[in-house]
C-alpha cells in the first residue's frame, strides 16, 4: 500500500525564514517530542546527514537529502523499520511581505501488513489534520517568541 499526500498552509514568516521550522533542529521548537538524534555526531543540514527520532516508542531514521534555507525547501528520506518507508519534502514560498506558504508533501510506502499503525495519518483523508495541527503549533511557537 501506497500513499501519497500534499497539503499547505500559511505562516506568517517569510519562506526563507520558516524553513528553519522543518529542519531537524527547527521542528525540535514546535513539534512535541521531537529530539531527533544525530549518529555520526553534532546536527548538520549537509545532504545525506543521519538523524533518528523515537516519538510514540517508534524508531525512525531520518536521511537529509537537501535544505536549502535560501531557496526555502528541504527533502527527506525517512525509514520506520518494519512498518513504512518514503519522502518529505517541505517547499516554503513567498506570498506577500512576511508571510509565506508552506508545501509539505509524503510518498510513503507501507512495509508489510504487521504494522498498519500510524501509516494512515499519511492518507489523503487524514493529511489535511495533520498540516492544521502542525499550522497551529508553528503559530502558537512564533506568538511565544513574539510575546503575546
Amino acid at each position: 500500500m501506497k500513499h501519497v499526500s500534499s497539503g499547505q498552509f500559511e505562516l506568517s514568516l517569510s519562506a526563507s525564514e520558516a524553513i528553519w521550522l522543518f529542519t531537524p533542529e527547527g521542528e525540535r521548537k514546535w513539534a512535541p517530542g521531537w529530539s531527533p538524534v544525530y549518529p555520526a555526531g553534532d546536527p548538520s543540514e549537509a545532504p545525506g546527514t543521519v538523524f533518528v527520532t523515537d516519538a510514540h516508542d517508534t524508531e525512525t531514521i531520518w536521511v537529509i537529502i537537501e535544505i536549502d534555507r535560501h531557496g526555502g525547501s528541504a527533502a527527506y528520506a525517512r525509514l520506520t523499520p518494519g512498518r513504512h518507508a518514503g519522502t518529505v519534502r517541505v517547499r516554503c514560498t513567498d506570498v506577500r511581505p512576511g508571510h509565506s506558504t508552506v508545501n509539505v508533501s509524503y510518498d510513503m510506502t507501507l512495509l508489510g501488513d504487521a504494522h498498519t499503525s500510524g501509516f494512515d495519518a499519511y492518507a489523503p483523508a487524514h493529511f489535511a489534520d495533520m498540516m492544521l495541527d502542525w499550522s497551529t503549533r508553528i503559530e502558537s511557537y512564533l506568538q511565544t517568541l513574539r510575546g503575546f
